[in-house]
This record gives structure tokens, C-alpha cells and sequence, in this order.
């Protein structure tokens, strides 16, 4: 091979080899830019979520979930400088909320002489610690013990403690109410008014059983001036068992105040940053709107109930809807759980009210082929009518039923209703039962009594003398719209 062929393939060795090198050195900066671009994109995602929570006045702490998956993307931090921060009560992991009505909670983060961190409700405004976060607080058993066990509502305010805690007139501030030691462990001492033997906000449901309106009353703290007639409505439209079951695992709050526009009430599930449930109601609210609300507490908190009379919305172990698998559902699919929810609920309460309603929910103005624009108040009415008559009507007469009759009730019923068919986007609620019947994945009831062992003969004994005898002596249409 002369010389010049050997310098020519040189060369090209050369140039194969470099132009190798600069492959190489192209791939490495494109992984790179693929990298930086990932992370940047992370960045826009989080910096986006912030943005949009700012700008509806939410700074608390997030945790990004994938919509599909349900795996976290990363967290976001938002606490301000004056170390508050908020808890949006009406926004779930990475979708909406099964109720309208948002509210925004300022907590204030505070860490106590045990070490512990505490998130401590207080007033925008003031800055103190309002009433409703103390009730809250105590009616949640699960926490505020020693040790982590749970503490007894109903022993605690049969009794006075040693250290009784008097409110200063416009309220604790965080700090001051932590140090009280009373947040941290309820149960050790008591505050005037709110868990004390004096408080006024629990009693005795009367009609029901004495041992179960006894523990029902003192699990349901109802801070309204209609207290009286709230308590009278739920003991004639829910049995002793029911109102049991109802604050089984938590406590429940009953409050007086606004439900948002064209609403009559509304009912705040437990969920993360919400360990204490409430039923909000209108001002003169009916019997028809206390019972659907407290309808909706029961179909949570009673696992007993299956089938549609159970919540359709996944719950997790410590029977809070449970965020995770909320993240993973589309927004269809959240509507059809909610056209079940509310359907249900309607119709259930209809089942117990002991008057017809006045004014019908404004629900029956949302079922599949009506809608709020075209549907008159005549309308309503007869659809309601339909089906209070179906619910209500049986061989021996037409009456309200209770207990385990009006959930098998409406189980058995719910399909020939009006309110069946509601739609709020999604699936028709009854289209949805049929079909999750069908598949299996109806709410399946949990059962914790033991399976009675067969009868058996009984051993013929002799006759024993007899014993001598002892003596004895229950939207749209003005505000009738509930959630």
C-alpha cells in the first residue's frame, strides 16, 4: 500500500472516530437536556398547583398524586411566614369533594412541650381559637389519649375533672389554649362549656333506649339554638341502634350557619385534615333537610349497611373517605358516585320524614331528562309525591319507616323511584346500581356478630321443684337544595 492510500484511510479513521466522539458527546447532552427538561417540568407542575392554591387563598401543605396511578408526585410547602397555614376542607388528593361548599380553615402549627406538632383551628380574624375547633377536638376519640389509645366521650362528660379551664372572654389563642395542656389530652382536664358535666350542647336522645340515647347524646354535640327541635327530629326518625352506630368510631357535630347558595344544609365527611364530621344547617331548617343530612352521616359511619343504602364512596381503614383512591377516579366517575350518593339519600330520608316535605329538594330538578331551567315547582312536587308513595305505601297502610326497615326499603325500592334517575354529570345513579350490581361492587355490609351454632336437643333432666314467685314491678326551590 503506497503511501498516500494509508494517509486517505488514516483520515477517514479519524473522521469515523470523531464524528463517533461527537455522537457520543450528542447523546450525553440530549439525556442531560432530558433530565433537566423532567425536572424543569416537575418544577412548572408544583410552581402551577402553588399558583393556582394561592390564588384561592389556600397555603397549606399538598401532596401531588398521579390521577391514574395514585402514586405521589412530590409535595409542595406553602406555610407562610406567620406560621399559618390552611386546611381546604372541601379539596381531596387530586380531585374535587364530594360537597360543594369549600372552606378554608386556618390552622396554626404549633409544637408542644412533648414534642408533638399541633394544628390548632383558629379565626381568620381574630386569631383565636373559635368553639367549633374545641368541640371538634373533643368529640375525636381517637386522638388526645395516652399512650395512643383512645379516650371515652361519654365517661368524660359524666364527670368534672380535678382542672377545669375557664375560656378568657374573647377566646384561647393557640398558644394559649396548647398550654393548658387540654388540646393536647382532653381528657385529663376540662374547658367551661365545652366538656364539662355543665355543657349544654349534649343530652339525652329521648325515645331512644336510656343506654343508647345516653351514649348517642353525648357523642352529638349540637351547638344551634333549635337544639331541641333537631334532637326531637332525630330520636323520631332514627331507632336507638342507628344513633349508636352513628357515633360508633367519632363523634358528631351539628351546627347552625350558612350552606352556600340555594342550600339548606350540608354534611362535611371525615377526610384528611377533617377527624370530626359536621352537619351544617340552614336557620329553620326542616324535618325533611335534618334527616337527609344525618342520612348521610349514618350511610358513612354505619358499616353494618350495604347495597345502596351504604356510601358508595371508598372509605379507608380509619373511616375516612380515603384520598388515595378518590385520586385515581376521573371526574365521570365522581359524578356517578355522587348522582348514588345524593339519590339515595333522598330517598332514604323520604322513606323516615314524618310529614311530606313543602318544598322538595332540588335534587328532582337534576334527574335524567329534567334540568333547573324547564322544571316547574308543580313538577317537583309530583315527582316527590310519586315517590314518597312508593317508599312509604304497603299492604297495611302508607307510614314513615325507621331502622332496618328503611334501609332494606330502600335497597328494595330505590330502583322504582323518580330520584333514581338523577344525573349531575356522570351516569343516572339508577343506571350505575344496576350496573354495580351486575358486576359485584355494590358496598358490601360488614357483619360482626358470630354465626349462632346449631340448635341441639336438650338433655332430658329430672323436674326440679318450682321456684316460689317474686313480686315486680323522624334545589332550587327556594332553599331546599341539601348535600
Amino acid at each position: 500500500m503506497n503511501r498516500e492510500v494509508f494517509d486517505e484511510v488514516e483520515r477517514k479513521n479519524r473522521e469515523q472516530k470523531n464524528v463517533l466522539k461527537e455522537r457520543k458527546k450528542a447523546l450525553k447532552d440530549l439525556k442531560k437536556a432530558q433530565r433537566k427538561n423532567a425536572r424543569l417540568a416537575r418544577r412548572n407542575v408544583k410552581m402551577g398547583a402553588r399558583e393556582h392554591l394561592r390564588e384561592t387563598g389556600y397555603t397549606g401543605p399538598v401532596i401531588l398524586l398521579n390521577p391514574r396511578t395514585g402514586e405521589a408526585l412530590g409535595s409542595i410547602k406553602c406555610m407562610n411566614a406567620k406560621g399559618m397555614t390552611y386546611v381546604d376542607v372541601g379539596t381531596l388528593r387530586s380531585g374535587g369533594s364530594p360537597f360543594t361548599v369549600r372552606d378554608k380553615i386556618p390552622v396554626k402549627i404549633l409544637i408542644g412541650r412533648d414534642g408533638v406538632k399541633y394544628a390548632i383551628p383558629i379565626n381568620q380574624k381574630t386569631g383565636k381559637v373559635p368553639d367549633e375547633a374545641l368541640f371538634a377536638r373533643f368529640l375525636n376519640e381517637a386522638e388526645g389519649g395516652r399512650n395512643g389509645r383512645g379516650r371515652s366521650i361519654v365517661i368524660d362528660i359524666k364527670k368534672q375533672a380535678d382542672t377545669v379551664h375557664v375560656q378568657p372572654k374573647d377566646g384561647f389563642t393557640p398558644e394559649g389554649l396548647l398550654a393548658t395542656g387540654w388540646w393536647a389530652h382532653p381528657g385529663e382536664s376540662d374547658i367551661l362549656g365545652i366538656d364539662d358535666p355543665s355543657s349544654s350542647v349534649y343530652g339525652v336522645l329521648k325515645g331512644a333506649s336510656s343506654k343508647s340515647g345516653m351514649e348517642a347524646g353525648n357523642k352529638i354535640a349540637i351547638l344551634s339554638p333549635e337544639e331541641e327541635r333537631i334532637r326531637k327530629v332525630l330520636t323520631d326518625n332514627f331507632t336507638g341502634s342507628e344513633l349508636r352506630n352513628a357515633v360508633k368510631d367519632t363523634g358528631v357535630m351539628i351546627t347552625t350557619g350558612s350552606s352556600g347558595p340555594g342550600a339548606s344544609g350540608f354534611y362535611r365527611y371525615r377526610q384528611p385534615g377533617v377527624d370530626c364530621p359536621q352537619i351544617v344547617l340552614e336557620r329553620d331548617a326542616d324535618e325533611d333537610t335534618i334527616t337527609h343530612e344525618f342520612v348521610h352521616h349514618l350511610r358513612f359511619a354505619d358499616e353494618t349497611r350495604g347495597d345502596v343504602a351504604r356510601t358508595p364512596y371508598p372509605v379507608d381503614e380509619g373511616g375516612k373517605l380515603d384520598a388515595r383512591i378518590w385520586g385515581t377516579l376521573s371526574r365521570d366517575e365522581l359524578a356517578s358516585l355522587k348522582n348514588i350518593e345524593e339519590a339515595a339519600t333522598v330517598a332514604e330520608a323520604t322513606s323516615r320524614t314524618r310529614k311530606p316535605a313543602t318544598l322538595p329538594t332540588g335534587y328532582y330538578q337534576r334527574i335524567d331528562g329534567h334540568s333547573p331551567a324547564n322544571t316547574d315547582k308543580e313538577a317537583v312536587i309530583g315527582l316527590y309525591t310519586h315517590d314518597r308513595d312508593v317508599l312509604l305505601k304497603t299492604k297495611r297502610g302508607s307510614a314513615p319507616v325507621r331502622g332496618k326497615r328503611a334501609s332494606k326499603r330502600v335497597n328494595d325500592r330505590f330502583l322504582d323511584t323518580n330520584i333514581s334517575k338523577l344525573k349531575m354529570g356522570g351516569t343516572p345513579a339508577n343506571r350505575s346500581v344496576k350496573k354495580k350490581r351486575e358486576d359485584g361492587t355494590m358496598p358490601k355490609a360488614k357483619t360482626t356478630t358470630a354465626a349462632k351454632p346449631a340448635a341441639t336437643k336438650p338433655a332430658v333432666s329430672k323436674p326440679k321443684p318450682a321456684a316460689p314467685k317474686k313480686s315486680g314491678v323522624q334545589t332550587t326551590i327556594g332553599k331546599r337544595k341539601v348535600r
